[in-house]
């Protein structure tokens, strides 16, 4: 009876010091532990592809925390082996890559109801098997009036915008990004840094030249039209005799306007610009008929990135062979979400770097590239 009473007491004073942690005890100083996120695979793919992207996914893990000399505080840190959506990734590479990737996520402690809880995932770091750091989330297709719903596919033509170039080094390329989540108090900022392993000498992205743009572009422009003369046709048809028909039909003849506008300022250019200076960086906004000398002069300040589909190997047998990998951290720069209490996560990311994450992984990684 006196061990029971005994083991009672020594609950009550766990329990009250678990609560006096979580409401008086700052939580950036407690100690965390690693958390395994068991996630099953969201794929269509063969059972041995998946073992195979387990072990490389686990490999990294293994490595990252075989290396890293921390011991989590103010939060927990999960790790776990994700399966990749396909997400804006262009068909054509859909149809000889996969993608997966492994993931440390730091969790951050924060008080609720007294309890200590996991807040929004401030700071993680990832690798990323068959994907770069940016998504070509802008496409050059246009479905004519002519088109049905088997022609259309948005995923084949694509491209994106960057505001910052990558710096490209032998068998790697190193890219930074800030974000900010949030206005005012509430705002959030973070960086996201990024190394991007690939062949030597190759690269999976290209800048696009100023021809090519301007020459997608106009026909982009020449679609536009012919949808707009389609429905001109139809609202003739729909609205006969009514009295909005008119305006609407010089509406449609401004956007034409404006489309022709844009063609004839395109066809200035290719006819009185050299080929060394159609040759040079596009960037965005010059497919209106402008040409900009840098990407400074421009309103968007950004250059048009594209696939280099030469770039991978269309004959393997596996989709999961890596042909690029991109290993990226987040880390926060400002306050939470509250507003009131700087991340306590600068210790993980501090880590992550004393231990040289990006040159570790690159030496380790480089030699999983398939050519």
């Amino acid at each position: 009876m006196k061990k029971i009473i005994f083991l009672g007491f020594l609950l009550v004073i766990c329990f009250t010091n678990y609560a006096q942690k979580c409401n008086d005890v700052d939580l950036d100083t407690l100690h965390g532990k690693w958390i395994y996120i068991k996630n099953d695979p969201s794929t269509n793919e063969s059972k041995s592809d998946i073992l195979k992207q387990k072990q490389y996914m686990d490999g990294v893990n293994e490595l990252v925390r075989k290396n890293i000399n921390w011991v989590p505080v103010g939060g927990d840190i999960g790790y776990d082996i994700v399966w990749r959506g396909e997400g804006r990734r262009p068909t054509q590479l859909k149809k000889i890559t996969s993608t997966f990737y492994s993931n440390f996520e730091f969790k951050q402690f924060s008080c609720l109801h007294g309890k200590i809880v996991h807040s929004e995932v401030a700071d993680f770091f990832t690798t990323l098997f068959n994907d770069l750091p940016f998504e070509f989330d802008h496409s050059f297709y246009s479905p004519g009036p002519n088109s049905t719903d088997a022609d259309v596919d948005p995923m084949t033509d694509m491209y994106t915008l960057l505001q910052w170039l990558p710096v490209v080094r032998d068998g790697y390329f190193d890219y930074i990004q800030d974000h900010v989540d949030g206005t005012g108090n509430n705002a959030t900022g973070y960086v996201y840094r990024y190394r991007t392993i690939v062949k030597p000498g190759k690269l999976p992205y290209l800048l696009m030249s100023k021809k090519e743009f301007y020459e997608k572009w106009k026909i982009k422009h020449k679609i536009e039209i012919e949808n707009i003369e389609v429905g001109k046709k139809r609202f003739r048809e729909g609205l006969a005799g009514r009295d909005q028909l008119t305006a609407i039909l010089k509406q449609q003849d401004q956007y034409i306007g404006i489309y022709q506008n844009y063609i004839n300022k395109i066809d200035g250019i290719l006819k009185n610009k050299t080929a060394e200076e159609l040759s040079k960086p596009a960037f965005e906004g010059e497919q209106e008929g402008e040409y900009f000398e840098s990407v400074e002069a421009t309103v968007y300040k950004a250059y048009i990135v594209k696939p280099n589909y030469a770039y991978y190997n269309y004959n393997l047998n596996n989709k999961s062979s890596p042909q690029v990998i991109t290993c990226y951290m987040r880390y926060g720069t400002g306050k939470n979400d509250q507003g009131t209490r700087v991340y306590a996560d600068a210790g993980f990311y501090k880590a992550l770097e004393d231990m040289k994450i990006f040159d570790l992984l690159a030496e380790k990684l480089s030699p999983l590239i398939v050519q």
